[in-house]
Order: C-alpha cells, then sequence, then structure tokens
C-alpha cells in the first residue's frame, strides 16, 4: 500500500471504531463469520459419525445446533482475544495448540468432571468446552429437549458477552493508543517542518 492507502485504510478503521457501539457490533460481526467456519467444521465432523459410522442423535437437534453456534462463537472470540494481544500470529497459534491437551483433559472429555479434585472441577466449569462436550455426549445419548440445555446454552451465551466486552476494550484502547501516537508524530513532523523552514529563512537572510 502507499502512503495515501494507509491514510484511507487508517481514518476507515477510526470511524469504524470511533464509539463503543460501533466497535462491540464490528467485533460481533467479525467473530460471527469465524464461528460460522468453525459450526460448519464441527457439522461437518458429527455428519461423518452420525452417517457413516451409525452415531445416534437421540436428543434435540435444534438445541443441538444453539449450542455448536454458542461455543463456536466463544472459542472463536477467545482466539480473537489472544490474538489481539499478541501480533505474532506463530506464537498465537502456538498457545492456542498448547491449551487444547489441557482444555480437553479440564473438561471431561478424557476423564468425567465429577472424579476430579474441587480445584479441577471449578476451573471445569469455567471452561466453554465443558458444556459444550456435555451437550454433544447427551443429546447423542439422550432424548433430552430444549429446556434440558438451557443451563450450558446460558453459560455459552454468557461467556460469549463477556468476551465481546472484553475484546472491545481491547480494540478501543489499541486503537487510542494509535490515535494518540499518530498525534504525536504529526506534531513531531510539524515541527520539524517548522525548523527547518525558520533555518531556511535564516539562510535566506
Amino acid at each position: 500500500y502507499n502512503q495515501k492507502e494507509c491514510r484511507y485504510m487508517s481514518n476507515s478503521l477510526k470511524k469504524i471504531f470511533s464509539t463503543p457501539g460501533r466497535i462491540i457490533a464490528a467485533v460481533i460481526a467479525c467473530v460471527a463469520i469465524i464461528a460460522a467456519v468453525g459450526t460448519a467444521s464441527v457439522f461437518a465432523t458429527m455428519a461423518v459419525q452420525w452417517i457413516i459410522y451409525g452415531m445416534p442423535l437421540r436428543g434435540t437437534f435444534i438445541g443441538f445446533t444453539i449450542v455448536t453456534i454458542l461455543f463456536a462463537l466463544d472459542i472463536s472470540c477467545l482466539g480473537y482475544i489472544v490474538g489481539s494481544i499478541l501480533p505474532d500470529r506463530l506464537l498465537c497459534t502456538q498457545i492456542s495448540c498448547i491449551l487444547v491437551l489441557p482444555t480437553s483433559i479440564l473438561a471431561g472429555y478424557i476423564f468425567p468432571v465429577v472424579a476430579m479434585p474441587k480445584a479441577m472441577q471449578f476451573v471445569a466449569k469455567l471452561l466453554p468446552f465443558t458444556y459444550f462436550s456435555d451437550t454433544v455426549r447427551n443429546t447423542c445419548l439422550k432424548p433430552l429437549k430444549m429446556h434440558h440445555l438451557f443451563d450450558d446454552m446460558a453459560f455459552l451465551f454468557a461467556f460469549f458477552i463477556c468476551e465481546v466486552l472484553v475484546l472491545a476494550i481491547i480494540k478501543y484502547a489499541v486503537l487510542h493508543r494509535k490515535s494518540s501516537r499518530e498525534g504525536v508524530d504529526a506534531e513531531f513532523s510539524l515541527g520539524i517542518a517548522e525548523s527547518g523552514k525558520n533555518a531556511e529563512s535564516g539562510v535566506n537572510a
């Protein structure tokens, strides 16, 4: 990009993130796009298990879909937060890979949560994957109705709202810091230009 295009993109971002409401709307839009891909990935995986391996789905399909979408939003927003804090993409990818195994263990994927120590149970109740894995297991094996999944939906939705607020604060702080830095750079450039003009006037005199 040339200087004019970069300045135009910077001004466009400032207009988008000018108010907290616009910041939240932009964050939700970005996360929703990523979550849509994640939801499609989950359903592709489940479709293979349902069609090829004959795994049953005895519970509500609509409830399963809602929980899957909420879980995808939570994970996408969490990744967005990590990416906003750490600018290095490779480091973000490494951290995400490292978090997969302990999250799976604490969420009851390998060991049941009720058999864990109290401290680990407390941590497990704070992980979105705990509620998603529980929903997948129960809807596949039990004839659950929509109201049976309300608690899982409520936690995943509340977790998403908290993540959006945290991400909006991070985006606003980053944009405010960039604007302040650009203002300082502009004042510095203006001072240099004025000094140059004064020096030139002195030489001419």
